[in-house]
C-alpha cells in the first residue's frame, strides 16, 4: 500500500496503489469523478469453449489492464422504472422462431453484423418489427419451456399468483469475484416476443400452461400455470461471428462495426439466479455456473443431485452459439446455492 505524488503541470496529483492476489490497481487517491481505477495482473493462457467448433477461443498468457470495478458485464437500459440488461434475453420458446425470422438464433440479437429482426433493438420495451442491427455482439439468452405435461408436473407456480424473476451475474478471474446481479429482458410467451398487440418485455413473469394440444398456436398460452415442471437451457454468444474476436463484456464497436478483441479477458464466466415473490424476490437462488473453460452446471436439475456433480461440456447452438450439452428439467425450484 503505497502513495506516490505525481507531478502534473499544474498541481499535485496523488496515486494510491494496492497489489492483492498478484494483480496491482492503481486509482486516484482523491477518488476523482473523471477517474477510473485500473487493474493490471497476468491472465494465464486458456481455451474458451473449448468443446464446440464456432464458439472455440485461444486466451494467450498475457499481461492485461483494464478497470479494477467488477461490475456486471452487460449495458443495461431503463424501462418503466426498472433497470434490464440489454444483451440478457430470457425467451419462451415453445416456438422457436419468430416473426421473420428462421429460429430461435436469428431472433437473439447479439450479431450486429446480421441485419435480421431483433428483439427490441432500441431498447424501448417492444418489438421493433423491423431489420435492424444491433449495438451487441455478445450476450446471454435463457431458453425456457413449460413441459406439456401441464399443471400438477412440478412445483414451479405453486398459485397463479406467483411471479419470477431471473438474474445473471459475471464472473471475473479465478471464477471467485461475482458482480452484482443483473435483471433479464424477460418475454413470459411468443406473443410478448413477437410484441403482438401491447405486449412488451417484463419485469416479471409467470409461467403458462402450453400448448398440450400440439396446435401451434402460441398466442393461446395466456393461462398462468399452477405446479408445473420448466425446461431452462441457456445459450452464449463470446466471439465475434466473422473475425473470431473475443467480445464478452464489450461496450462499443469501432467503425467498421467489430468488436477487434474488446472483450474482457478478466470475466470467466456467469452464473444464472431466479427469484419469486413468494418472499418478495429477496432470495436470489443459483440455477446455472457457466464456466467459459469447462461448461455449464446446473444447479438442482432433474438428473442432478443439487449441484454438486461437475460441468457439462460446452456444444455448438447456432453459428458462434454455444449452449450446454444435456437437457435441463427442474421439476422443483432449485434452493441450494443463494447469491450472496
Amino acid at each position: 500500500n503505497a502513495e506516490i505524488g505525481v507531478i502534473d503541470s499544474d498541481y499535485l496529483k496523488i496515486a494510491v496503489m494496492y497489489y492483492v492476489d498478484g494483480a496491482l490497481r492503481i486509482g486516484d487517491a482523491d477518488h476523482a469523478s473523471a477517474s477510473t481505477t485500473k487493474w493490471r495482473g497476468f491472465i494465464s493462457g486458456k481455451t474458451l469453449m473449448p468443446t464446440t467448433t464456432n464458439a472455440i477461443k485461444e486466451i494467450d498468457d498475457q499481461w492485461y489492464t483494464t478497470e479494477a470495478s467488477i461490475n456486471g458485464a452487460f449495458d443495461t437500459f431503463v424501462y418503466e422504472g426498472v433497470t434490464f440488461a440489454k444483451n440478457a434475453l430470457f425467451l419462451n420458446v415453445q416456438d422457436e422462431t419468430h416473426s421473420g425470422s428462421t429460429g430461435a438464433g436469428d431472433c437473439y440479437g447479439f450479431n450486429e453484423e446480421a441485419g435480421v429482426p431483433t428483439i427490441d433493438a432500441t431498447y424501448n420495451g417492444t418489438n421493433d418489427g423491423a431489420s435492424v442491427t444491433s449495438d451487441l455482439n455478445w450476450g446471454c439468452a435463457v431458453e425456457f419451456r413449460e413441459t406439456s405435461e401441464g399443471n400438477g408436473s412440478g412445483t414451479w407456480m405453486p398459485t397463479t399468483a406467483t411471479k419470477y424473476k431471473f438474474y445473471i451475474t459475471t464472473m471475473y478471474d479465478d471464477h471467485t469475484q461475482e458482480s452484482l446481479p443483473q435483471l433479464f429482458r424477460m418475454w413470459d410467451s411468443k406473443q410478448s416476443l413477437d410484441g403482438i398487440g401491447t405486449a412488451v418485455v417484463k419485469p416479471e413473469i409467470a409461467f403458462k400452461i402450453p400448448d398440450v394440444a400440439g396446435d401451434g398456436a402460441p398466442y393461446d398460452y395466456t393461462e398462468e400455470a399452477e405446479n408445473i415442471a420448466v425446461y431452462f437451457n441457456p445459450v452464449f454468444k463470446i466471439l465475434d461471428a466473422a473475425a473470431g474476436y473475443y467480445n464478452f463484456g464489450a461496450s462499443t464497436l469501432d467503425a467498421d462495426g467489430e468488436d477487434a478483441e474488446a472483450g474482457n479477458a478478466r470475466i470467466s464466466g456467469c452464473r444464472l439466479y431466479w427469484a419469486s415473490n413468494e418472499d418478495g424476490f429477496t432470495s436470489l437462488w443459483q440455477m446455472f455456473d457457466a464456466k467459459w473453460d469447462e461448461g455449464v452446471k446446473p444447479i438442482g436439475v432433474d438428473s442432478g443431485s443439487g449441484g454438486v456433480g461437475g460441468y457439462s461440456p460446452w456444444v455448438d447452438s447456432t453459428a458462434s452459439y454455444a449452449t450446454v450439452s444435456i437437457t435441463n428439467k427442474w421439476t422443483n425450484p432449485p434452493r441450494y446455492i443463494q447469491y450472496d
